[in-house]
């Protein structure tokens, strides 16, 4: 009796573990800020805030390190970096956001104006869709920070999901 019911346990294990592997996405924070030779507070709270999402709503997430881009073809070498980090962690989802921020005498206080986002599907290297949000409310606010990094979570995943 004990045996049989050894087996139903490894077995039953055996079987659940391969429900519990997720999409596994990995994401790149790209500022554009002339006004500010360094990743900011602002880039860093979506960074944190895309990744906490993310991970709530059951993907494993990892990232590359935030960057700072002052022209296309820095978005496309960084874009190049990132995909190629995701496909070493055998990530199926690649997601560059690029933040795009006023240019302000206060370098402190930027204030975020435009986001565009493209998602990539790691295994054949092809962007499924580019999309862009503007702000129409000029807050800095970390608040407003965080929940304008949760529609743009939202957003994201009606991609993954369609």
């Amino acid at each position: 009796m004990g045996n049989k019911k050894t087996l139903f346990l490894i077995f039953t294990a055996f079987m659940l573990s391969f429900s519990c592997f997720g999409k596994q996405l990995s994401f790149q924070i790209v500022q554009h800020d002339g006004s500010n030779p360094n990743v900011t507070e602002q880039s860093l709270v979506f960074e944190d805030e895309i990744f906490d999402e993310f991970f709530n709503w059951g993907y494993i997430v990892t990232n590359s390190e935030a960057s700072i881009s002052s022209s296309d073809e820095d978005d496309q070498m960084l874009w190049r970096l990132g995909v190629g980090e995701a496909v070493e962690g055998s990530s199926d989802y690649f997601v560059q956001v690029k933040l795009y921020y006023e240019l302000s005498k206060d370098a402190k206080v930027s204030k975020l104006i435009k986001i565009e986002w493209s998602l990539t599907a790691v295994s054949t290297g092809e962007i499924i869709t580019t999309r862009s949000m503007k702000i129409t409310e000029k807050n800095t606010s970390i608040n407003d920070l965080i929940d304008i990094s949760v529609l743009l979570v939202d957003d994201i995943k009606k991609c993954l999901i369609a």
